[in-house]
């Protein structure tokens, strides 16, 4: 019964939205076509020099309960690729701005191939603004993309396998870490930054409003589907005191959702980081985590204590004072430069150690 009151209320909602509404799918595509570009910012690393040229293309992948995600690949157009890398953004993110010029620089600067995808209800990819009813559903959503679109991808001509890598930003470090926690040989290694480890406590509800949202409003059909918890100040405070221009980019970014909150997609989030820091000592999988020390989303002291409680051998942290949350994105070029560095060296170590280990790629 529960399961045909939330579709009945995902498709009361879409049909309320307008067709040109970024609510529904639809309209998001039709506002943004995916087979057209779409601007992109000021480049993270501060470099005279523009991009390589890369060879770039775009897809829809199908899961089995007939949704889609939009996904986008980019690679180095005159070099072979020496690994897979895969991206995963933040709640209300897409894989067409800031994600892409994240995924640009790691292919220009480690000759990966870059694997980005719009999460179900974000961006190009299918389903109701922002709507996340359930963690899991989510997570089997990502796992089974990664095996229809991200493991082929790691076959050469010549049939041997690409090292594959993996980069999660805010809630896409949860996905991340999630996923590698669920399958620990999945990925080489993965790079967090900022993940949603636990919500700040300055960006939880009252201990009383929670209560009532998670035992009145969220047993609602179609009310606890609605966006209208406030977010005031979420969008300002991720961005670096000195980085404050770069917030007039990111308005400009109309396909990034910036509105009220779902009920139930803010419960879901808060369940999951706390499931998360609940179970640290399962995530095996190599990992560097980053976080600014002054983050007021995400709590870095939690990426601290993921560091310390995982279960990996590998493991390394940096914590970049006075940063906040966008530090792949909304900080200083200095800032930027040290977090881009610190990740270069530790792929690049580790792609080494893969060719090592299963002997040159040739495609």
């Amino acid at each position: 019964m529960g399961n045909f009151f939330d579709r009945a209320s995902e498709r009361l909602l879409t049909t309320c939205a307008r067709r040109t509404s970024y609510q529904s799918a639809e309209g998001r595509r039709a506002a943004f076509p995916p087979d057209e570009s779409y601007p992109t910012p000021t480049r993270c690393l501060k470099v005279r020099e523009a991009f390589p040229p890369f060879a770039e293309s775009t897809a829809f992948f199908a899961l089995p309960d007939g949704q889609h995600l939009w996904w986008r690949q980019v690679r180095p157009k005159d070099a072979a690729p020496r690994a897979v890398m895969v991206f995963f953004h933040g709640y209300g993110d897409h894989s067409s701005f800031h994600m892409l010029q994240v995924a640009r620089e790691y292919v220009a600067e480690l000759h990966v191939a870059a694997l980005i995808v719009d999460m179900p209800n974000h961006g190009r990819s299918d389903g109701l603004y922002v709507l996340l009813r359930s963690w899991t559903a989510l997570i089997v959503a990502m796992e089974r993309w990664c095996d229809g679109v991200c493991e082929p991808a790691r076959i050469t001509a010549v049939g041997a396998k690409l090292p594959l890598f993996a980069y999660g930003a805010s809630m896409g470090g949860a996905v991340l870490i999630d996923i590698a926690m669920r399958s620990p040989d999945r990925f080489d290694g993965v790079v967090l930054c900022a993940p949603m480890v636990r919500v700040a406590q300055e960006a939880r509800p009252h201990p009383g409003v929670e209560a009532f949202l998670r035992h009145v409003i969220c047993r609602i059909p179609l009310v606890r589907d609605l966006a209208l918890v406030p977010n005031d100040g979420f969008f300002e405070n991720i961005f670096g005191v000195d980085a404050r221009w770069r917030m007039d980019e990111h308005r400009a970014n109309a396909l990034n959702y910036t509105g009220p909150t779902r009920f139930k997609t803010g419960l879901t989030l808060i369940d999951a980081a706390d499931c998360i820091a609940s179970r640290m000592e399962t995530l095996r999988t190599p990992f560097i985590v980053l976080h600014g020390g002054a983050d007021l989303t995400t709590a870095p002291a939690l990426s601290r204590e993921l560091h310390a409680r995982a279960g990996a051998a590998d493991k390394a942290l940096l914590i970049v004072d006075g940063a906040r949350h966008a530090l792949d994105f909304g900080e200083t070029a200095e800032v930027h430069e040290r977090v881009f560095a610190a990740t270069f060296d530790w792929l690049r170590t580790r792609i080494a150690r893969a060719a090592i280990r299963d002997g040159p790629a040739s495609v």
